[in-house]
């Protein structure tokens, strides 16, 4: 019991992981989409 439990926790935290990394990933690449548009014509 001790083992399954374990390994959901295991199963749990690295879905978990998995959200936040796409989630931060997504929200890097969207900042970047709003900046580098005016940071490529300020400096044109």
């Amino acid at each position: 019991m001790y083992q399954w439990q374990f390994f959901i926790l295991l199963y749990v935290e690295a879905r978990i992981q998995a959200q936040t990394t796409v989630i931060l990933n997504f929200f890097f690449f969207y900042n970047f989409q709003n900046i580098a548009p005016n940071y490529f014509t300020f400096y044109r």
